[in-house]
């Protein structure tokens, strides 16, 4: 047993200097790898001495050892590569485990920043929303306000619209008038000529009467005198009664004259646009300020707003 015990520590080179650098783990599996190598050894060395030859049996047991070392050392270096890899990716990890906690200092310090930003923002937001609010209210104030001054100016409209049709109905009825005060002026002088000429003729025939001896009689003698002066007989001037249609239902019309401006049923109006013939209208209804009749001869389509003139004295003027 000693000698096979030298064999085996013989077959060692450098034994003693490996194990003294070897760990506690190391050595402890060693010791435990011999004392297993040289139970199984004894045993198989009286297994042999029994059925075989024993230095055979040793020297494969032999190589068997010397394979079981090679594999032993291959596996302590490859554990010193896997835990030199192992420190190596642990530093690593280390350096970036690092390096996040720094990124995530940044970053929780940004975050204070942007909740500070918008705390800011919210602040302004509020004041925003309050100055929106006051100028919502200004707003609507003012749109009342307008939609009153709209509502005034439609009216102002609507009243200079009727100012202005007043206006031309005003104009018309005084270029009416201005013509009649022309025909009532030709006609005073007509009959001043008339009253010269038979003022002559009175005066030649008491000249003629005087020189026959017959005593005349003037009409200032046959008169009695009278301190009222008598009214000048004038003639009677057609004047046209005008107005427009106010409403059209179907073939009657209503129309803005009535018997307060001498309308009278069964007359006949004509209507006209622009100074163009349109139709008639034949009256029916009559009340104090409104009449109503029959549409007739029409040449297009008849509006609300087209003018009307009595047809007698409309003719006789014109």
């Amino acid at each position: 047993m000693e000698w096979l015990s030298g064999r085996f520590k013989a077959a060692e080179p450098g034994g003693a200097e490996r194990r003294g650098t070897l760990s506690l783990v190391t050595k402890v599996f060693i010791v435990l790898q011999l004392v297993f190598s040289i139970a199984l050894g004894t045993l198989a060395i009286v297994i042999a001495g029994q059925t075989h030859n024993w230095k055979e049996l040793a020297d494969q047991y032999q190589v068997k050892a010397t394979t079981a070392e090679t594999v032993r050392s291959q596996a302590q270096a490859q554990w010193g590569v896997e835990r030199a890899q192992v420190a190596d990716r642990l530093a690593t990890q280390q350096g970036e485990l690092l390096r996040r906690a720094e990124k995530l200092s940044s970053l929780a310090a940004e975050l204070d920043s942007t909740k500070s930003e918008l705390a800011r923002q919210q602040v302004k937001n509020d004041e925003l929303g309050a100055s929106l609010s006051e100028v919502s209210k200004s707003l609507e104030v003012e749109l009342a306000r307008a939609e009153r001054l709209e509502a005034r100016n439609n009216e102002l409209l609507a009243m200079a619209t009727d100012l202005r049709q007043r206006n031309l109905d005003l104009n018309e009825r005084v270029k009416e008038l201005t013509t009649n005060v022309t025909l009532l002026e030709q006609q005073v002088r007509a009959f001043q000529q008339q009253r010269f000429a038979l003022e002559q003729q009175l005066s030649g025939l008491q000249r003629q009467l005087k020189r026959a001896g017959v005593s005349v009689i003037t009409a200032e003698a046959v008169v009695e005198p009278s301190d009222t002066r008598t009214a000048p007989l004038v003639p009677q001037v057609a004047v046209p009664i005008r107005g427009h249609i106010e409403h059209i239902e179907g073939n009657i019309a209503q129309i803005s004259v009535g018997s307060d401006d001498g309308v009278d049923p069964g007359m006949t109006f004509v209507i006209y646009r622009d100074g163009k013939y349109i139709g008639k209208i034949v009256v029916e209804e009559v009340d104090a300020g409104q009449s109503a009749g029959t549409l007739s001869h029409l040449q297009e389509q008849t509006k609300v707003g087209d003018k009307v003139a009595d047809e007698a004295r409309f003719e006789m003027v014109h």
